[in-house]
């Protein structure tokens, strides 16, 4: 028996029954139907004779609905003006305009999307969401569906990524202090050669900026010994 109840007897499970038509040994049940990223609790039992024999009461959860994603993929056209990208995105609200950065409310269960400008070209866009819209297993679920290539694990717990085009890096990583996770995008050729000061003054970011040094000088050097520049 299958039930969002961890209260699964034989009398006061009504609904979702699953059953095994097996008598003895192994068995198991398909079970279709189910909601996202929701608990389930299972548990096995046979009728011996009156009675009811019961198993241990076990659970899983299931994954969040990724067939929309959980947001929309940022626009990284890297080069683009600042009124290239505000044609862009149109459909969203703009928060907060600024020299080098363009601040927008998420439309989806992102909380904001930021795009930010070098000598008016876009060169990184960070997209925030908070933990209670989404885990890290499903923003690292969407990115690889994205053409994202998950390349390695910061010393931080910083997700590296590359896209299978070679533009752009991808970097996931919690802030703890925020309960928010923040997917950075680079333009690949700026992010190899920018230094780890520059970023941090470009993106200008509430997160720890010590732990932002270490995880983009480790992340930088990692890609470039396993993506060499030619």
């Amino acid at each position: 028996m299958v039930s969002t109840s961890n209260n699964l007897t034989y009398d006061n499970f009504q609904t979702g029954k699953k059953k095994s038509t097996q008598e003895d040994g192994t068995y198991s049940v398909s079970i279709d139907g189910l909601s996202s990223s929701t608990t389930y609790y299972y548990r096995a039992f046979a009728k011996v004779g009156e009675d009811y024999v019961y198993g241990a009461v076990r659970s899983f959860k299931t994954t969040g609905a990724l067939s929309n994603g959980i947001y929309k993929e940022p626009y990284t056209n890297w080069g683009a003006t600042m009124s290239m990208t505000k044609s862009n995105m149109s459909s969203y609200t703009l928060y907060k305009e600024e020299t080098s950065r363009l601040t927008y409310f998420g439309n989806d269960k992102e909380v904001l999307v930021m795009f930010n400008f070098d000598n008016n070209k876009l060169f990184g866009a960070v997209v925030v969401v908070t933990s209670d819209n989404a885990t890290m297993a499903q923003l690292d679920e969407q990115l690889q569906s994205r053409s994202y290539v998950y390349l390695n694990t910061a010393s931080d717990g910083a997700y590296l990524y590359l896209s299978t085009d070679g533009k752009t890096v991808a970097i996931l990583q919690y802030n703890s202090e925020l309960s928010a996770y923040y997917i950075y995008y680079y333009d690949y050729d700026w992010f190899m050669s920018s230094s780890p000061a520059l970023t941090l003054d470009k993106l200008d970011l509430k997160t720890s900026k010590h732990s932002g040094v270490k995880a983009k000088t480790e992340n930088r050097n990692l890609l470039k010994s396993l993506v060499p520049i030619e």
